[in-house]
């Protein structure tokens, strides 16, 4: 008698690059790692730029990922690895706006790689069928995220009035030196969704400051009877010295887009910390182009009529002096906020514009990723922007209300399902001209859907038994197709010494002079500076 053959699915994994298994988790796709003596599914994947695998059995078929790097500009596999990042700029509704996020479209990338697996897969008779990454009935998911950077009574009470409905879909991060005073603000924010913000909004490259950063935030909260659930870095700043804080505070989910923006969440390798990536345009980043364009006019006339010496224009441009670039770059440094000489310079007009941009873009945005079966997640600052502004909100809050299978959730909660997802193990398997998905570690609280695809249209059905039949002439199917790349460009920083100078001191002030560090010489130089100019 004929033994029978592999499963379909899991994917067998035989020491592939760690991008590819990072992004199969991301899709969904089972696979487990080869292990001797186990004859876990049909394919075995393998990266012929190292090892052949060895002892295939019959009815196994060896594919080699080397064909993901097909088509691609480098190595996708590294480039879903890739941790730095720059500043994009965004075309919208007539703004140029900017922002430092990933450098690196992990989405684009992801993509990429899976749509040529799914490829070589199917070539070979396999089937493309994901654990969906909502619970079932839901094809999208959707969460407000708040960064409370600065605290404004009348800003604070217009967010929460704008979001009253939908408290459920949003989660607010609180920098906690700027709220510690605001004992009657924090209590409104008790059952809600809270996490830190740190204590002080800077995001430090050094892992022992990051870990007191926001070790002093999560404390300060539950001084004011909040436990904090996760962390999001000020700026959406993210570096390895970041990570290792997080993982030494045991913070279970965190969200910087200068890791990743607009994609499927997921675990650096070798963390624990999820992350959970949300779109990085939001209204502080549209005022600051508003406000840019004064100040660049203003900028050439000053410059014109005021000389400095070489030595001056260093310092000034090192130390946060009276320079050009410590101008343009002002509006970053308080995150898109306008004073209200600013407003007046800029305009009414001006601003309403900006604000219609970014409501006509939001219903876009939430229209098309919901189309596409990818997240929601948005964000935005109550202080000066969406709270001064909250028909952003409104216009948000109201394109979602008009889809009828979006889960609206918070970020712990989704933290929670995610991790869920990860622990559930499925087989797949050829039966009768269909197949049978064999389903183990299936948790309690959430219904898992399985995604059977076909070219761009895929059947959701939901995986409530151990053993689920599909039967593919009788499952009904939609379409999914991503979103339209928008117009995103490259912005160069000013590089040189200067330059290089204020990133290797990490210079900011934020950090009181006092509480700078100086058991390192960066530490030492960056605090004495300070003094100087302070």
């Amino acid at each position: 008698m004929l033994a029978p053959a592999p499963p379909l699915l899991p994917l067998v994994l035989d020491r592939v690059p760690p991008g590819l298994r990072l992004a199969l988790g991301q899709e969904g796709v089972p696979f487990v790692e080869r292990r001797a003596g186990r004859i876990d599914g049909r394919f075995v994947l393998f990266d012929s730029r190292g090892p052949a695998p060895q002892g295939l059995v019959t009815g196994q078929q060896a594919i080699d990922v080397d064909g993901c790097r097909d088509g691609w500009r480098g190595d996708p596999l590294e480039d879903l690895l890739d941790e730095r990042s720059g500043r994009l700029g965004w075309r919208i509704g007539g703004f140029q706006v900017s922002e430092e996020v990933a450098r690196v479209d992990k989405r684009a990338t992801r993509r990429h790689v899976m749509e040529r697996l799914r490829a070589m897969l199917e070539r070979r008779g396999g089937v493309w069928f994901r654990i969906g990454a909502y619970p079932f009935p839901y094809q999208s998911a959707f969460n407000f995220r708040f960064d409370h950077d600065e605290f404004d009574a009348g800003d604070f009470d217009a967010v929460l009035g704008a979001i009253a409905g939908y408290e459920q879909a949003t989660s607010h991060y609180v920098c906690a030196s700027t709220h510690e005073s605001q004992t009657e603000a924090l209590a409104r924010l008790r059952g809600l969704d809270v996490g830190s913000h740190g204590y002080l909004h800077h995001t430090y490259q050094d892992s022992e400051e990051n870990s007191r950063n926001i070790r002093r935030g999560i404390e300060t909260l539950r001084r004011r009877g909040i436990e904090p659930s996760g962390f999001v870095a000020p700026h959406g700043r993210f570096n390895l010295a970041l990570l290792s804080a997080m993982e030494s505070l045991a913070i279970t989910h965190s969200s910087e887009f200068g890791l990743a923006h607009d994609e499927l969440p997921f675990f650096p390798v070798g963390s624990n910390v999820l992350q959970i990536p949300i779109h990085p345009i939001c209204l502080g980043i549209f005022l600051e182009a508003l406000a840019n364009r004064n100040r660049d006019a203003r900028a050439v006339a000053d410059d014109s009529q005021v000389a400095r010496s070489k030595a001056r224009l260093w310092f000034d441009q090192v130390a946060g002096g009276d320079s050009t670039i410590r101008r343009l770059s002002l509006l970053e440094a308080q995150h898109g906020v306008l004073t209200r000489d600013q407003e007046q310079t800029v305009g009414d007009a001006a601003i309403e514009s900006a604000v219609d941009a970014l409501c006509v873009h939001f219903a876009a945005l939430v229209r098309a990723k919901y189309h596409a079966g990818e997240p929601i997640f948005l964000y935005g600052h109550p202080n000066g922007r969406v709270g001064r502004h909250p028909r952003v909100l409104t216009a948000a809050l109201e394109a979602v209300g008009n889809l009828s299978a979006v889960w609206l959730t918070n970020m712990t909660e989704f933290d929670r399902w995610w991790r869920s997802r990860a622990s559930v193990r499925a087989r797949v398997v050829a039966a009768d001209g269909g197949y049978c998905v064999l389903v183990d570690h299936r948790p309690r609280g959430y219904r898992i859907a399985g995604e059977y695809w076909r070219g761009e249209h895929v059947a959701t059905v939901p995986l409530d038994e151990s053993m689920v039949a599909l039967a593919p002439e009788s499952l009904a199917f939609q379409a999914r197709r991503a979103p339209a790349p928008q117009q995103v460009f490259r912005i160069d920083p000013p590089q040189g010494l200067r330059s290089a100078v204020r990133n290797y001191l990490d210079w900011e002030k934020v950090t009181p002079v006092e509480e700078i560090g100086v058991t390192t010489w960066r530490g030492w130089m960056k605090r004495t500076l300070r003094r100087i100019k302070d």
